[in-house]
């Protein structure tokens, strides 16, 4: 229990407003302006708590922390300063290096509130956990991990990975744990570099695995336990640590390739974790075993990243999938400025180099929302799930999928794009599909608790199927894209009504497509009557679609043209175009882009109202619709200008052009003059000769049709 305080500060007026507010909540307080009368006061006054500015006149107070530990070491400390968090976060880890107990850190000026929050809090602990066995008693012996094995008091516990896009388990970490009969548990820090130092990491790390491994095997067959159509436990992932000492055993390659083939696991199930700096070793032999385990096809990652002194070079050469970045820069987000830089430069560069970004040690939502805003690709701490027993792992991911499915439900019945009603916009992706897969049928789907909703398709006449029939269904439990070759072939489609009747599907290919909350809304997939083999679906094609489907609902409908939902206003029609060149004309995938001049827009519209006006361009947008395919887009540009984009034509620009023309030139409007054709002039720019910018395209669009009318 606190009850005296000693405050050392040189600046008076915080020391007088420290003392007072700490006397009024009965603290015994004393003040110093130095370090001079320091050691004499700790000695007569005994303080419990030590609130030190780090800044002091003619010495700093860093030099006192010595000191402190030696006269007082059950004096706990408080540091403030006007310096970085960074000096401050350093000089609390001197501290805690010499035993000290720190319970905060104050940046100047600070709150009064604040320091008394510190005082009253519990303790903060150090991030890295001690021993949790009494130093008062003996230490384990290394011959005592041989008998832990053997008496099966070695056991492991398992945190799960969360995906930071869509929020579904992509997998656990084991992490070895230590029943000691006598001493309890056994920290894992202290008992892993002990099996190192004599010689039994090799033991203690197969007996691991295979723990591991053969509670994984069982685990993933009880997925029919899980609430159906959420979560398929084929696709979680273990991650295991690998200690810097096997690396130079040549032989353990094959050893982890035969132990996953005794237990059947594709080793593109295991992810084996590798510390920063054993990883960079330049051991030749090291360097071999990284590689041939890649090679066998298990995904490696660098643990702890940050804490080492990783090289580019090193980084760009090995054939890492992974990045974790290094809990105590994620800890301290909220904090350190320079945490946030740190991270955000790490996950940038996991990014660059094609490798995913895990975050360590995420523990509260704020944490979460930086990282998400960095693009960081997986979470793993407390805010998630705790390191639970291989018994705890099946109730807490069925909880955990509960919750994660009433916040589904609920975000997908929210949304303007629930239901079957066709819309335009969707139709337009999904048509643009079928033709770039060649596919009879394609299907952007919206599932609710029991009921798939076709909200766009090609080549189906049905509106809705029930949940329980859907193929998209598992799609939504998977974490990959699902490829059935021959329905007929998969027992868990061979019987399905959609397989053996109309449409008598055999081939599918689908993935989820997430809402704005990240949330799986739905799934996009094509079909085919007959078999094909998985290679018939371009997956970055694929991808792309998905991405296509994904942006349109967050958009929502505000890119319409009123109550013309066939019609894009300017800014939805400029930014749906740049988004499909970008993605689709590195494919080689061209587009046509056609500038259309209403030529006697101001004779048509004289003494019309603005809804009036509205209805010529819906009139003209009707007309292009019926002249156009269903994947093709129309924009109002504004006054007498509308557009047309044409992905992947099956005709030569010039001739679209002039069909347009000729369609929409037969139109009759209504004026206060009679009866009148509407005239239009065209101008078109393909990007074969313009490129994939739609402003270049729209200029080369204006510069046909100035030279159109001057002639």
């Amino acid at each position: 229990m606190i009850t005296r305080i000693l405050i050392v500060d040189d600046d008076k007026a915080i020391s007088e407003s420290l003392q007072s507010l700490l006397e009024s909540h009965d603290y015994q307080v004393q003040t110093l302006a130095s370090t001079v009368d320091f050691s004499a006061t700790l000695d007569s006054f005994k303080p419990d708590l030590l609130v030190l500015d780090l800044m002091l006149p003619g010495a700093d107070g860093v030099t006192v922390l010595a000191q402190l530990h030696e006269d007082a070491p059950n004096c706990r400390l408080i540091l403030v300063s006007g310096a970085s968090d960074r000096v401050l976060a350093t000089a609390a880890s001197a501290a805690q290096e010499r035993g000290i107990q720190v319970l905060g850190a104050l940046t100047k000026p600070f709150r009064m509130a604040q320091l008394l929050e510190l005082i009253h809090a519990d303790p903060i602990r150090s991030k890295i956990e001690a021993p949790t066995f009494d130093s008062a008693m003996r230490l384990p012996e290394s011959s005592e991990i041989l008998r832990a094995m053997q008496e099966h008091e070695l056991t492991f516990a398992l945190q799960p990975r969360i995906s930071a896009s869509s929020k579904v388990v992509t997998g656990f970490e084991v992490l070895a744990r230590w029943e000691h009969p006598v001493l309890g548990k056994i920290a894992p820090d202290y008992f892993i570099q002990l099996a190192e130092e004599h010689g039994y990491i090799g033991q203690l790390t197969q007996y691991i695995f295979e723990q591991a491994l053969a509670w994984f095997v069982e685990f993933r067959k009880d997925s029919n336990k899980l609430i159906p159509g959420l979560v398929d436990l084929n696709d979680l992932q273990l991650s295991m640590n690998l200690s810097a000492l096997l690396l130079d055993d040549a032989e353990f390659p094959e050893y982890m390739q035969q132990l996953c083939e005794r237990y059947s696991v594709k080793p593109a199930s295991i992810i084996l974790e590798i510390t920063e700096t054993s990883a960079m070793t330049e051991r030749s032999v090291g360097l071999e075993v990284i590689t041939r385990l890649r090679l066998y096809g298990f995904h490696l990652s660098i643990d702890d990243f940050g804490t080492g002194y990783s090289s580019m070079l090193q980084l760009v050469r090995l054939p890492f999938t992974e990045i974790k970045i290094d809990k105590s820069f994620v800890m301290s987000v909220g904090d350190m400025s320079e945490s946030r830089e740190v991270v955000r430069s790490i996950i940038d560069l996991a990014h660059s180099l094609e490798m995913v970004a895990v975050a360590e040690g995420v523990e509260d939502e704020s944490a979460v929302e930086f990282l998400g805003r960095c693009g960081c690709d997986e979470y793993q701490g407390f805010h998630f799930g705790r390191p639970m027993p291989p018994a705890e792992v099946l109730p807490w991911l069925r909880d955990y999928y509960q919750h994660y499915e009433s916040e589904r439900l609920a975000l997908v019945s929210q949304s303007s794009a629930y239901g079957s009603q066709p819309e335009r916009r969707f139709d337009q992706i999904v048509q643009l599909a079928a033709r770039l897969f060649a596919m009879p049928m394609a299907v952007f789907s919206l599932i609710d608790a029991d009921t798939q909703h076709f909200k766009a398709k090609v080549g189906l006449q049905t509106k809705r199927v029930d949940r329980s029939m859907s193929f998209c269904a598992h799609v939504m439990a998977a974490t990959t894209r699902l490829v059935v070759e021959d329905a007929r072939t998969d027992r868990r489609f061979s019987d399905n009504p959609l397989v053996v009747g109309e449409p008598f599907l055999r081939f599918y290919a689908g993935q989820v497509v997430h809402g704005p909350s990240g949330h799986r809304f739905g799934a996009f997939c094509v079909f085919d009557r007959k078999p094909r083999p998985a290679s018939t679906v371009n997956e970055r094609l694929h991808d792309g679609i998905v991405k296509l489907l994904e942006a349109e609902l967050k958009i929502e409908k505000e890119s319409m043209l009123g109550k013309h939902q066939d019609i894009f206003n300017a800014r939805g029609f400029e930014e749906r175009i740049q988004r499909h060149l970008d993605f689709f004309y590195p494919f080689g995938i061209h587009s046509c882009f056609i500038l259309i001049k209403i030529i006697n827009y101001d004779e048509l519209t004289r003494e019309s109202s603005v809804s009036e006006r509205m209805e010529l361009v819906g009139k003209i947008g009707n007309k292009l619709s019926q002249t156009l395919r269903k994947s093709d887009m129309i924009g109002y540009l504004g006054l007498d200008e509308m557009g047309v984009f044409i992905m992947s034509p099956e005709e030569n620009c010039e001739l679209v052009e002039h069909r347009l023309q000729s369609e929409v030139n037969k139109l009759l409007i209504s004026t206060v003059d009679g009866e009148k054709y509407c005239r239009i002039s065209c101008g078109a720019s393909c990007t074969k000769n313009v490129g994939s910018s739609y402003k270049d395209l729209l200029i080369a669009g204006e510069r046909k049709l100035s030279r159109r009318a001057r002639s």
